[in-house]
């Protein structure tokens, strides 16, 4: 059950922020640990400008050319399996049509233009229908930080965007005049990675670039997102479900 306990405003940046309990228990573990499963397709090779690279999708029973795609992008040291993993049981019970590409050496280089074209080459390679339309995304951690500079870089790419566990407080955004997708991110108040306030200044530098930014501050949550992924995911969900077209 999703509990609301507060509402604010970033200090002085205009960005919304909201407090949430989710009931999480990553705060309470002794030991980290997590293995994916899988069920989908992958790893497929494709040959790219930078190389040979690899991904992973997942197509639900039902989900056709109308249903959304969202692209995954895995934390540090971790691959596109364990993101169809920890979003199958989201994207069964809404048709979501699933896309994880590998970084590099199982990290994402932060430039968005090598990184982008990468998406693009997979997303028309795996879902033709959805070439040169937006889609959504989401990013973890390491995957999170990439996917802000994606939708900074190529905004009107996605149709919205939310990160879990990463920030990129120091991004610089130009504003700009267009339309501009929804964007949230999602972040342990006991993350020791990413701090609240790089959180909040995050949101407030795309807010000021002209976005709809929130940040939502997960109560009692560290960074550690596998053993809760279907809780925080189904949040997250239900956060770029109102994005749908209607």
């Amino acid at each position: 059950m999703l509990l609301w306990l507060g509402f604010g405003l970033c200090a002085g940046l205009g960005a919304a922020e909201y407090n949430i309990n989710l009931n999480l228990t990553d705060a309470g573990l002794k030991a980290y640990r997590y293995a994916p499963a899988f069920s989908g397709q992958g790893p497929i090779a494709i040959a790219t400008a930078a190389g040979w690279r690899q991904y992973y999708y997942y197509v639900p029973v039902g989900a056709d050319i109308h249903s959304p795609v969202l692209i995954l992008l895995h934390g540090a040291g971790r691959d596109g399996r364990s993101m169809i993993d920890t979003w199958k049981g989201v994207a069964d019970q809404h048709r979501i049509r699933l896309l994880a590409p590998n970084g590099e050496r199982h990290n994402w280089s932060m430039q968005a233009a090598r990184e982008g074209n990468l998406l693009q080459q997979i997303l028309r390679a795996v879902y033709p229908d959805m070439a040169g339309k937006p889609v959504y995304l989401f990013g973890h951690s390491n995957g999170a930080r990439m996917a802000l500079r994606l939708v900074a870089a190529y905004p009107q790419a996605f149709a919205a965007v939310a990160v879990h566990g990463g920030t990129e407080p120091g991004l610089t955004l130009p504003a700009r005049a267009q339309r501009l997708p929804a964007l949230a991110l999602f972040l342990g108040d006991r993350d020791a990675i990413f701090s609240v306030a790089s959180g909040r200044t995050t949101v407030g530098r795309f807010e000021e670039a002209g976005f709809a930014a929130s940040l939502y501050v997960l109560q009692n949550h560290t960074h550690w997102y596998y053993s809760d992924a279907q809780r925080i995911n189904k949040s997250i969900w239900a956060f770029l479900a109102r994005q749908l077209p209607r």
